[in-house]
């Protein structure tokens, strides 16, 4: 994508490869990350997390040129995940 490619033929480049897997929405999607980030806290942090109760924003819409901008901005665009503990009261 930052050759300026869409989301949807990046993923086409990557299948060629034999990169992701066969079917990228379960690769490149939010529930995904979502179901991930849950089943970390739960097993790292003792939590109690449903993938549905999750907050996700996902990276389908990001276009070439937003991408284009966070170089020229020395920056880039990744679907990052992250947890953080709440503090309970005693």
């Amino acid at each position: 994508m930052e050759s300026g490619v869409s989301f949807e033929d990046a993923v086409k480049q990557a299948q060629a490869m034999a990169w992701p897997k066969p079917t990228p929405a379960t690769t490149w999607t939010v529930g995904n990350a979502a179901t991930k980030t849950s089943v970390l806290v739960n097993v790292l942090m003792d939590g109690d997390l449903r993938p549905t109760q999750v907050d996700r924003t996902g990276i389908r819409d990001v276009t070439p040129e937003m991408l284009r901008h966070a170089i020229a901005h020395n920056r880039r665009i990744k679907l990052l995940c992250r947890a953080c503990a709440k503090a309970t009261a005693s």
